[in-house]
């Protein structure tokens, strides 16, 4: 408990040598509860339908206390966010309508309001810190469609477009015809490749209380009969298949003592000549970081505790399933460092 403690002359004090420090992270943490309020009170959305806008409008619109409003608009001016006209009239810059107006492709609200949630372990950072391990929960626990979507909002800050590009490279792509997404979620990857295919199918497999968050992406693509989902656990029982083609992103971290497990049923999986697709953090050896901490604590947040370890005898793994990797990992930037794809084909004339 803080017991404050008085200096012998106060007035003689100098400045915390801290202070500089720790009004950036307070500042940073207003400026993100100012940017959330924004999101929560629907002004980007607001002011996509009616554009450039009186000031005044936007108060009453919004509900926003006069005294406050010119100051509240100009924070969101000082990020590239708003744009002041003259006339004291407000709009959204280019930045916001693609980023933050929910009618957008590229729509990342959801994703940057999941941290500050009660259910983020951001918010619950004592008590998470504190855990023993991580917990797994049971299979059918969580997680929310807020959090698919977030999770699907954060794919499209650069990891998607890796992958697929690492996955179209392969030489075999063009005669994929059937596609499996391991724990995928709300199903933008298999919606990417087979717009990549126009004669690839998929199935997204994930938690039965999961796969309906993909089907509002499916719609929206217009690929309700290429793209299919499956309800089942990944790590119980036969894949199904034959696949040319499957996919697990960013599952691996709490089934890491199943890995060679999983890899086995993943390689019977595959048709003869088919890839199979791992995307994942990875800590270099000797469980070290190059990322900044803040980075590399979000990805521990977000990986069960801990990336994958031991990259370099990774794709070992792969050949004790029968399955012949294809190079070393592809390095796939993303927000919270890079992640790696490693591709492995098995081998034409091995039985199924």
């Amino acid at each position: 408990m803080y017991k404050p403690r008085i200096a012998p002359r106060l007035a003689a004090q100098e400045r915390p040598r801290a202070l500089r420090t720790l009004q950036s992270v307070a500042e940073g943490l207003k400026v993100y509860e100012t940017v959330a309020s924004g999101l929560r009170c629907g002004l980007f959305d607001w002011l996509e339908t009616r554009g450039e806008t009186p000031r005044e409008e936007v108060a009453e619109g919004l509900r926003i206390h006069g005294s406050l409003c010119r100051s509240y608009l100009q924070v969101f001016c000082d990020l590239g966010l708003l744009v002041k006209e003259p006339g004291d009239r407000y709009r959204n810059s280019a930045l916001a309508s693609e980023a933050l107006v929910s009618t957008s492709p590229l729509y990342q609200g959801t994703w940057f309001l999941q941290s500050g949630t009660e259910g983020s372990r951001w918010r619950s950072l004592d008590s998470t810190l504190r855990m023993e391990e991580p917990p797994r929960g049971a299979f059918a626990d969580g997680p929310s469609e807020p959090f698919i979507q977030a999770l699907a909002q954060r794919a499209l800050q650069g990891e998607l477009q890796g992958v697929v590009r690492a996955v179209t490279e392969w030489k075999g792509f063009a005669q994929a015809r059937e596609l499996l997404d391991v724990g995928g979620g709300h199903g933008l990857y298999a919606l990417a490749l087979c717009q990549e295919n126009r004669n690839l199918r998929a199935t997204v497999l994930d938690k039965p209380h999961v796969i309906p968050f993909a089907e509002p992406y499916i719609a929206e693509a217009g690929l309700e009969n290429r793209v299919q989902t499956r309800g089942g656990d990944a790590m119980e029982g036969e894949l199904g298949g034959p696949y040319d083609l499957i996919l697990v992103s960013h599952l691996l971290y709490k089934f890491r003592k199943e890995l060679p497990d999983f890899l086995s049923r993943a390689a019977a999986a595959l048709r003869p000549g088919g890839m199979l697709v791992s995307h994942h953090w990875f800590c270099r050896p000797g469980c070290t970081s190059s990322a900044p901490g803040i980075q590399d604590l979000e990805q521990c947040l977000q990986s069960f505790g801990h990336p994958l370890c031991h990259v370099e005898t990774f794709l070992d793994l792969f050949r004790e399933a029968g399955l012949e990797p294809l190079g070393e990992g592809v390095e796939i930037p993303g927000n919270l460092g890079p992640s790696l794809v490693h591709r492995a084909c098995k081998p034409l004339g091995t039985p199924r």
